[in-house]
């Protein structure tokens, strides 16, 4: 992936679109006119068209014992592994739902975690219904799941129950087929239940949202033919 993004960098920088990286959106006067924050100034732009990719966030989810130093979101623990190369525990539980939880606990995996647990809540079958929609992606899953199948830590049908711990997580109680089980001796739960899209400037440009309960909260709405 980073190799193809790379790819596509030099593809636009050819066609001479200009990057400005660092920028904050802080208003917007209609899809016209933007103001951005960079380097500790304002930088108008001027605009005949605008396209929005505000991209996403993790969707947040309560469970008893969620809010326990050492708790953190899939995002959060692969941002913490990207940027400083630093794993958010020694011993590391996860538990969710996802393709992106699964690469998460890949990630963590392969860069020298000990996982505990990966607590996956759908079925098998479910899932690979879903990766049949997608056969350009079957290498992409398989590359994922090798290091966790091979390590025998991935078990599907199960939740969190609960984290536990005194001043920081210590273990987890995991629900499914056969019941409550504990996982002891953790540092760390990651925690991920998809993504969400981020609606600030959508918003704040007036277009229609929609609540749509498989994102977690409110969509923008565009029209397929125009895309406004």
């Amino acid at each position: 992936q980073a190799q193809e993004g790379a790819r596509r960098i030099a593809q636009a920088l050819t066609l001479g679109v200009r990057f400005t990286l660092g920028a904050e959106v802080v208003a917007c006067d209609g899809p016209s006119r933007l103001d951005v924050l960079r380097d500790g100034r304002i930088e108008r732009y001027e605009t005949r068209a605008l396209v929005v990719a505000a991209g996403a966030t993790d969707r947040p989810v309560a469970f008893p014992g969620w809010d326990l130093p050492g708790v953190m979101t899939a995002g959060a623990a692969q941002r913490l592994l990207k940027l400083s190369g630093t794993l958010p525990g020694r011993r590391v539980a996860v538990a969710g739902t996802g393709p992106f939880l699964l690469l998460v606990a890949s990630q963590l995996a392969q860069a020298g975690a000990e996982i505990a647990a990966v607590a996956e809540i759908v079925r098998p079958g479910a899932a690979f219904l879903r990766l049949l929609g997608h056969p350009e992606r079957v290498g992409e899953a398989a590359s994922i799941l090798a290091p966790l199948l091979y390590r025998r830590v991935l078990r599907t049908r199960t939740r969190v129950r609960r984290a536990l711990g005194r001043d920081h997580v210590e273990s987890i109680d995991l629900e499914g087929p056969d019941g409550t089980t504990r996982i002891d001796d953790i540092d760390a739960l990651v925690v991920g239940w998809g993504l969400q899209p981020r609606t600030e400037i959508t918003r704040h440009l007036g277009c229609t949202h929609r609540y749509d309960p498989s994102f977690g909260g409110w969509a923008c709405v565009a029209d397929p033919s125009t895309g406004s």
